[in-house]
């Protein structure tokens, strides 16, 4: 079974990559080399921040 977005899962999009910059300014997180659009993408683990 292939994980795919929904159009209401897509549209959440612009807003959780608007909080990851916020964080990497905030937290002085390094920039992260894939973003929440490769979210098409094969699945992969998700990542944990700790805080």
């Amino acid at each position: 079974m292939e994980y795919a977005l929904t159009e209401k899962g897509r549209a959440l999009v612009p807003l959780i990559e608007d909080m990851r910059v916020y964080g990497r300014e905030w937290l002085g997180c390094a920039v992260d080399e894939l973003s929440i659009a490769d979210a098409e993408a094969p699945a992969r683990a998700p990542a944990v921040a700790a805080v």
